[in-house]
This record gives structure tokens, sequence and C-alpha cells, in this order.
């Protein structure tokens, strides 16, 4: 049976879950297996080993397994057997009274429509129920270093069995299938802008710029590309006008000042394909102002700057995780625009 998530003193209830069968199985890939069998997920030796060597330990104060393996495999410390009465209490708490959790797809907020489309499409042969469900991070989890901490270390413990978003580095044991490849897009007025697309030089020396914060990868896209191609760059203060998250705030503040005073004023909205795609017209919210201002691809002598995004699990995959990693190609390839605008220069 899948256990809740529950935070407890910087424990999960599947660590619990996990250190229990671990000691009772009395080495790792003993208790792998069992896992597998009882709670129908799938964990590697190197989430095992993490999780009772380094975050049990981190989160209590105290080793719970020797150094030294003996010939039976793992032993206990005497802390490590008291952790063990309190974690079989909570496990067994758990298991009478807890409700089922299916496993879990952890994605950012701008990928909550093929998410749900995905989801929707892995279920039961037997009755129809949804065999996985989702969980939507935050916006400032876009970052890679808060992605990393609420995405990828997660996945590695179990919590998550699928997460979307950028391809985790330095993170082996870890499988990433590509989703597609967002390019970075420029919201301008139409009248003002014959072509179809922005160089980006003009956009760097023309432009004050709402962006993201330089800690997304979108904006670390657009200050690398600067410094790449040699781009001259007037000072930042200059032309970055805001910095935001909330793409949707940038995107109100440029309509309604253009309506109130008539004029564009400079400032020019920068994000991914995938963020802006709602934005555009005939999409959801792409209804005021769609037809004064259009999204255009940013390039520099024909080359789009672009990034991926991944479906990441672990190596070791079930059926089920394996189902959804397919569901979500397909439905990226259903939700056109997720890479942005045509591009011919």
């Amino acid at each position: 049976m899948p256990l809740p998530i529950q935070r407890n003193g910087g424990l999960t209830d599947w660590d619990y879950a996990v250190f229990v069968v671990v000691a009772e199985a009395g080495n790792i890939f003993d208790a792998i297996d069992e896992i597998r069998k009882k709670y129908g997920q799938v964990i590697t030796d190197r989430g095992v080993e993490y999780i009772v060597g380094k975050k049990i330990p981190k989160c209590t104060g105290h080793a719970v397994i020797t150094k030294q393996r003996t010939a039976h495999g793992i032993q206990l410390t005497a802390e490590g057997e008291a952790f063990l009465s309190k974690a079989r209490r909570r496990v067994a708490i758990l298991e009478t009274e807890a409700p089922s959790r299916l496993p879990v797809v952890a994605h950012l907020p701008h990928h909550r429509l093929f998410v749900a489309d995905a989801i929707a499409r892995v279920r039961s042969p037997e009755d129809g129920s949804p065999l996985l469900r989702a969980k939507k991070l935050g916006q400032e989890d876009r970052g890679t270093n808060m992605f990393h901490d609420r995405a990828v270390h997660p996945l590695m413990e179990g919590t998550y069995r699928i997460i979307v978003g950028p391809r985790p580095e330095n993170s082996p044991g870890l499988r990433s299938t590509s989703l597609y490849r967002a390019q970075l897009e420029a919201m301008v007025p139409a009248m003002e802008f014959d072509d179809d697309y922005i160089s980006l030089a003009d956009l760097v020396q023309r432009h004050r710029l709402l962006v993201p914060p330089p800690q997304l990868r979108s904006r670390s896209l657009l200050e690398d590309s600067i410094r790449t191609f040699g781009i001259a760059d007037p000072a930042r203060e200059t032309r970055i006008d805001e910095e935001s998250f909330d793409t949707a705030t940038s995107v109100l503040t440029v309509l309604v000042d253009h309506e109130a005073t008539g004029e564009w004023d400079g400032r020019t909205v920068v994000v991914p394909s995938d963020v802006a795609l709602v934005f555009k017209r005939g999409e959801h919210f792409g209804g005021r102002g769609s037809d004064v201002f259009k999204w255009v691809p940013v390039h520099h002598h024909g080359k789009l700057l672009r990034h991926g995004v991944y479906a990441t699990t672990t190596a070791a995959q079930s059926t089920t995780v394996r189902q959804g990693v397919a569901a979500l190609v397909e439905a990226c390839k259903r939700m056109r625009g997720l890479e942005g605008e045509d591009f011919t220069p």
C-alpha cells in the first residue's frame, strides 16, 4: 500500500517506512525488493542509503546504523534500535488509518495543463481509477537550486516518482526523458514590429525588460547569451525594468499602461515560450491585448535561445511510472505552442 507523505520533524512517512523495512530485512538489497512488494514503489540502493545513512542521522542527531557492515548486512546502533521502535509505531498507524496515496508527479506551475492531461490518461484497466497524482511546486521552485532542493532530492528520497522541469545535473541514478524545448520570446506591440521575431541585440539595446529573477534558467539563458555572443550591453539597471516570478502581473502591467496612454513605452516582457503560451490569442488568458501585442522568438543571427524540459525518474521505474512518462511525452505533442512561435528570419 502506498504511504502518504507527511512531514514530521524533517522526516517523511516514507523515511520511517523505508527504515523499518531495511532494519527488518537486514540488508539493503532485500529491503529494496520488500519495499517494492509491500508498497508498490521502486527505490534505488542509493536512495535507501541516503535515507538511512544521511537523512535520518541528520534529523535525529544520531547514527542509526553502524559504519561497519556485518556478515548479516546492516547492524543498528543503540540509537537505531530506539528509533526503530518509534518508526514501527508510526508506520503501524499509517497503514491502519491513512488513506492510500498514489505516486506523485511533481511539476512547475506552467506545466500544469499538460501534466493534468497526461495523468488523466494513466488509469487502472480494472476500474478506471487514476494511477498517478500531481503535485504543483511553487513559482520560486523554478530556480535551479530550489528545483534541486524541492524536486530532485524528494525524487531521490522516494517522495516523488516523476519530476517535470530541467534535467538534473550531477545526479547519477536518475533518468531524464526529453519532453520539449522552450524558446525565449518577447511580447512586443504588433503595430511597431513587422517581423515575427526580434534579434537579441535589438532586445537588449532598445527595450526595457520585464524578466524573471536571475536564479531562473530563462534569465540565465538570456544573460549567458548576451555575454557569449558579445552583445553590446547597456548597464543592467538600464535595460532591466522589473524582475518578477509572476509573468501574469508583468503582462498586465504592460497592457494596462498601454491602454491608459495609447503608447508603448519600450517595456517588454521576456519569458520562455511555455510560460508565454497561456497569454497568447486563443489560449486561457490570451484575450485582453492579444490584438495589440504579439509574442515573437528572440534570436541571434538565426540561432534561437532555447532550453529543454524533461520528465525525470529514478533509473529503476515501475510500470506505472513508465506509463506516466510516456503519457507526458504524448501530452506535450498534443499541446501545440510549448516550443513557441515559428521562426523564419
